[in-house]
């Protein structure tokens, strides 16, 4: 058994920066995060990022401590977040279960309120940054 710390990130949208083919470019969270993960990664942190995928890019990648997962998502102004958060819900909770994690680190808003509703199903803490 291991006292590693496994954390779950939400929110991002790319990772790592400049994977995206998306017209709408990402913004400050995606830096944060990007900027967040090699850190918590170097402390012996195992973090779990979902992310969206994209064409080109693989769907799993684990390198150093950090595993990220890629969801299905839909084009659009107004569907690309909700389509992408309800998506990596569902995707969250299974790695959640599979891998023990314990804590959620989770930035926007839409994410943040899914990361309360996987609290409820797993347990698992919640560091939320509703904002960026």
């Amino acid at each position: 058994m291991t006292n590693m710390v496994k954390v779950l990130i939400r929110g991002s949208k790319e990772y790592p920066i400049g994977t995206s083919n998306d017209n709408i470019p990402s913004g400050g969270m995606e830096y944060d995060i990007a900027r967040l993960v090699p850190e918590l990664a170097k402390r012996d942190v195992k973090v779990h990022i979902v992310t969206r995928e994209f064409k080109g890019v693989e769907s799993l990648i684990w390198a150093n401590n950090i595993f990220v997962y890629r969801v299905p998502w839909i084009r659009g102004r107004f569907t690309r977040n909700y389509s992408f958060n309800i998506n990596s819900l569902f995707k969250a909770y299974d790695i959640i279960m599979k891998n023990d994690i314990k804590v959620i680190h989770s930035v926007g808003v839409v994410a943040s309120f899914m990361a309360l509703i996987l609290k409820v199903l797993t347990g698992a803490k919640v560091f939320a940054e509703p904002l960026s």
